[in-house]
């Protein structure tokens, strides 16, 4: 069986019933099939919100409107006439929904997430310990919020390319 990760929403489909599936989910409020979700999965992937070109970059729009339509197919509530296990693995899906939503909602602790996916876990209280490049940020910033035209701002981002290079981490 592939993972859930790997397919769009739109072709994910019960094992149970083989309706096709509203949400990233196992979950089928059709026939009332749910199951656990995949440890491997990404928050992204989980709601539906695309990691690709950059995964820093979040439409906070449709990651609200796929979170909240992720929570009304598990919510513990929708759940309470079902059996002990059915609503322990709603409650399961409905925190980690809220855990994801509000990790990639929040810039810091998606950047947080982003790093720690790849194996470089930071602290909000780490520090920079490069005075230079600290001066050097806030100048650009200053001059970006000083500038009136694209032109300007294009000025700026010209001269500040070869002093920030652009750092990519491999995916």
């Amino acid at each position: 069986m592939r993972s859930v990760a790997t397919r769009p929403a739109s072709t994910l489909v019960c094992p149970s019933c083989s309706t096709p599936l509203p949400t990233r989910l196992p979950t089928c409020p059709k026939c009332s099939h749910i199951a656990p979700v995949s440890s491997e999965e990404s928050y992204h992937a989980l709601l539906d919100v695309p990691e690709s070109p950059n995964p820093f970059v979040v439409d906070a729009r449709t990651l609200r409107r796929n979170f909240l339509q992720a929570q009304r197919v598990c919510h513990p509530d929708a759940w309470s006439g079902k059996g002990q296990k059915e609503q322990a693995i709603a409650a399961a899906q409905s925190s980690l929904l809220n855990k994801a939503y509000q990790t990639l909602l929040n810039p810091v602790q998606r950047a947080q997430y982003l790093l720690s996916k790849r194996g470089e876990a930071t602290q909000e209280t780490d520090q920079v310990d490069n005075h230079e490049l600290i001066m050097d940020v806030m100048d650009a910033r200053e001059e970006l919020e000083d500038a009136n035209t694209e032109a300007e701002i294009e000025t700026v981002r010209n001269r500040n390319e070869g002093k920030f290079p652009l750092q990519t981490i491999p995916v």
